[in-house]
């Protein structure tokens, strides 16, 4: 297994099916907030991302976010999505994504890590033993100068996506 290919690749998050989730067999959705959910340091999150993740809600699956992002930002997000979080999750290593697997009383392939960064969050996620999904930055823009660096060699691994999206 490639751990820097994700299982799925989707341009938004609101693109991602519920069904393609249940048929992975997976309990608990981790999401990663920067530029997966809201441009980077920014509180407005998409609209489409919040339906989603109400939806998601609605659907029965347990959520957390998963970030590295700043701590008061984390929380803020955290609240206004009414669900919990684990930060810093010091990704790529799995201790985060373990957190929140025991958080959530799942198992770790009972989860899917959705995110925007395959160095981070594909690569953190494949090695916790979950599945991943990679989604298109959401605002690429607002990216810090090492991100927008990082993005040249994320390029380079991400290739065409498993499921043909």
């Amino acid at each position: 297994m490639n751990v820097f290919k994700p299982k799925a690749h989707f341009k938004r998050v609101s693109q991602i099916p519920f069904s393609l989730l249940m048929s992975w067999g997976i309990r608990s959705v981790f999401l990663d907030t920067d530029n997966t959910l809201a441009p980077r340091d920014s509180d407005a999150f998409t609209k489409d991302a919040l339906a989603w993740v109400e939806a998601c809600k609605r659907a029965g699956f347990l959520l957390c976010i998963v970030s590295n992002g700043r701590p008061g930002r984390v929380k803020r997000a955290s609240e206004k999505l009414g669900i919990p979080f684990v930060n810093p999750a010091l990704k790529p290593l799995s201790y985060g994504f373990k957190k929140a697997a025991h958080m959530m009383k799942v198992s770790p392939k009972q989860c899917v890590m959705v995110g925007d960064q395959i160095f981070t969050d594909i690569w953190g996620g494949n090695n916790a033993g979950m599945k991943t999904i990679l989604v298109e930055p959401v605002d690429p823009k607002s990216d810090g100068l090492w991100t927008k660096w990082i993005r040249r060699f994320e390029k380079r691994h991400l290739g065409p996506s498993p499921e043909g999206l």
